[in-house]
């Protein structure tokens, strides 16, 4: 069993990475000595998860620094695609750290441009998945479902690019760009 209590802090990421926080703080109190290796049961720790969002990569190569045979695995969904495991990284491929995986069991994915047409491998544009676990519908809003589902795809509003193995790597999310943009310039 883990003595370590882990806290919350104050949030270096967004809301949804709860998990890469738990992880920042272990980091800071080992870094600072607070958390002593040798006190602690810490190698019985074996699977660094994050869920939902990308790690950045300096997270965890500093993570792997204090827990070199610990494994690292993620997974990329969104509510509309009922959670995590629309894209899954897998232990195997951790050497591409900052990737985000490859598509999920039942689940095809793709990178398309504005036009809805597939990009090029390692050309950014958005990217879309299709399979069991995508909404039926936004409720109440057939507006919002009608830009959300086209053609069968799920559009996630996220940027990406894929690499010559089939990993998935995420950019800024088009959203997210949107709304700096629009905090950036209102008045």
């Amino acid at each position: 069993m883990c003595h370590v209590r882990l806290t919350t802090v104050e949030p270096y990421f967004s809301p949804s990475h709860e998990d890469a926080i738990q992880e920042f703080h272990i980091l800071l109190k080992l870094d600072s000595g607070e958390i002593k290796l040798k006190d602690n049961k810490l190698d019985q720790l074996r699977l660094m998860h994050i869920g939902t969002q990308p790690v950045p990569p300096s997270l965890v190569k500093h993570w792997k620094k204090y827990f070199p045979k610990m494994a690292y695995d993620t997974d990329y969904g969104l509510s509309e695609s009922t959670g995590p495991g629309c894209v899954h990284l897998g232990i195997e491929n951790e050497h591409k750290v900052g990737a985000i995986g490859l598509a999920g069991f039942n689940w095809e994915t793709n990178i398309l441009d504005e036009e809805g047409n597939p990009v090029r491998q390692g050309d950014v544009g958005e990217l879309v998945g299709r399979g069991d676990g995508v909404m039926k519908e936004y409720y109440r809003n057939s507006e919002a479902t009608a830009k959300a589902i086209r053609n069968g795809w799920l559009f996630t509003g996220d940027m990406a690019k894929q690499d010559e193995d089939g990993l998935f790597f995420l950019s800024i999310g088009k959203r997210i760009s949107l709304s700096l943009v629009a905090r950036i310039f209102s008045p």
